[in-house]
């Protein structure tokens, strides 16, 4: 048994929680692995689980950060998540079957090169990984791990890692820091030519059912891409309820 453990903030909107029910459907069919799925934030009405429930964070600079890392603290203290397990968000949906070595991999995004960065998120978050990268200047070899995608971590080494970098108050990624110190290299760097991992925003489930090749192993969603074409395919076939639904 495993923990799968999914930090999850309630949207407003015509969706709801949608995505979350379709992450889990994805999981139920494809996980051929024992698992409990523990929700960390909001609950659902329809969700039939354990959830620990907690306000966020938000409101001011990098509090998405100081979030997450309050998050971590409750995990780590948790006795009903198991002591090594996997941390995923509520729009990574897996769509080919995994074995419990598929689902601990661990992912990079590839070598991160001091000389010339190669950064694509917002301003803010730019700055947030150059920052967490300063923290870990001393290693020869930094490699990125801001992949959103499932992440195996262990309990006792994450709460060391918050201790030693001080996440309380300093807002760093937690992913990077705590592949880089505890993981010599990574399983897997992701490549485009072989698109393990798939971001869509299509007009139709049946574009969305292209992107998925034999590589293609979980799909994310881009800002704004639930609807249209990713929320037809799901419906078409995660029409099942899970276990995890009332």
């Amino acid at each position: 048994m495993i923990s799968i453990v999914i930090p999850y903030l309630e949207r407003l909107g015509v969706d709801g929680s949608e995505e979350l029910r379709y992450a889990l459907r994805a999981w139920d069919r494809h996980a051929k692995f024992d698992y409990e799925v523990i929700l960390v934030g909001d609950k659902p009405k329809w969700f039939n689980g354990i959830c620990i429930e907690m306000s966020p964070i938000r409101g001011f600079n990098y509090a998405r950060a100081f979030d997450i890392t309050k998050k971590l603290k409750v995990i780590c203290a948790c006795k009903e998540i198991t002591d090594d397990f996997i941390y995923t968000y509520d729009d990574i949906y897996p769509v080919k079957d995994l074995t419990l070595s598929d689902a601990t991999k661990v992912i990079s995004t590839g070598v991160f090169n001091k000389r010339r960065p190669k950064l694509g998120g917002s301003k803010k978050w730019n700055r947030l990984f150059m920052n967490t990268v300063e923290h870990l200047e001393d290693l020869p070899t930094i490699y990125g791990y801001e992949t959103h995608l499932p992440r195996p971590l262990n309990k006792e080494k994450l709460a060391q890692l918050i201790y030693d970098f001080e996440l309380e108050v300093n807002p760093l990624l937690f992913s990077t820091l705590y592949y880089n110190q505890y993981v010599n290299r990574p399983d897997l760097i992701l490549n485009d030519k072989m698109p393990f991992r798939r971001w869509v925003k299509a007009p139709s489930k049946e574009i969305v059912g292209r992107q998925i090749t034999k590589h293609t192993q979980y799909l994310n969603t881009q800002e704004g891409g639930w609807k249209h074409g990713v929320s037809e395919y799901f419906a078409t076939y995660y029409s099942d309820k899970c276990r995890w639904e009332l």
